[in-house]
């Protein structure tokens, strides 16, 4: 009786011991746990940079110039202005770093997200005069909390080199959205700024599917995906329209 009392206690604090073992790795278990977690909270508002982002196919296609034509404009009274694209050799991708910091959210003021769009684009230059346009389709985005959203659109500048704060500066915006890619709900948080007509009438020519910007001193500039961009306007000066592309 005495050796089974004896065996009994040892199989009791065998089964303590064993307990707790248990408990304490079960203990470490949960501790590893919670500093993992701890951790990656603690990494959420690191940067992220999501890589290249790409034109989508048929933003890609409807870019209006292949690169090294020349442009000849003409005005009502037959003067004519002839404009070159730059680069000379086949338009060709590059990518536009854009980095954008998080507004919102617990990642507020802490975290940056950066991508790398894809972008096409030329200058046009004016041979005789010093009107230049900047065109080009670009990957662009906007945040959704620390989310981006990317969609294509269409940026054209066009100005005039001429002396700094000269009140007859030459400077009209044209922007236009390509490509939403499915994001039709955002279409009212993303800005443009062009008009868009049909079918116009410009000294005598028509053109169909046209986007344009007219300012309020006069100044214009029209584009069509079909012919790139087929007038512009320097305020009260005559319309300049495309005779014809070589």
């Amino acid at each position: 009786m005495h050796i089974n009392f004896k065996a009994n206690l040892l199989k009791s604090e065998s089964d303590n011991f064993s307990k707790l073992v248990h408990v304490v790795l079960h203990g470490l278990f949960l501790l590893i746990i919670c500093s993992y977690c701890a951790c990656r909270n603690d990494n959420e508002c690191v940067d992220v940079d999501y890589g290249r982002q790409y034109l989508s196919e048929a933003s890609y296609a409807s870019f209006a110039y292949n690169g090294g034509e020349t442009l000849f404009f003409k005005d009502s009274n037959g003067n004519e202005l002839k404009f070159r694209l730059t680069p000379e050799i086949p338009v060709y991708p590059h990518y536009r770093c854009d980095e954008q910091e998080v507004l919102e959210g617990s990642c507020a003021g802490k975290m940056k997200v950066k991508t790398e769009g894809q972008s096409l684009g030329v200058n046009i230059i004016c041979d005789s005069l010093d009107y230049s346009i900047f065109y080009f389709h670009s990957v662009s985005s906007i945040l959704q909390g620390t989310s981006p959203i990317y969609f294509d659109v269409m940026y054209a500048d066009a100005f005039k080199f001429i002396a700094s704060g000269n009140p007859n500066n030459y400077y009209v915006p044209l922007t236009a959205l390509l490509d939403l890619r499915g994001n039709d709900a955002l279409l009212d948080t993303i800005k443009e700024r062009h008009e868009y007509t049909e079918s116009i009438t410009l000294n005598g020519k028509a053109f169909d599917k046209v986007y344009y910007n007219i300012l309020p001193n006069g100044s214009a500039i029209y584009f069509s995906y079909a012919m790139g961009f087929v007038a512009f306007k320097d305020g009260n000066n005559p319309l300049w329209v495309l005779d014809r592309i070589e």
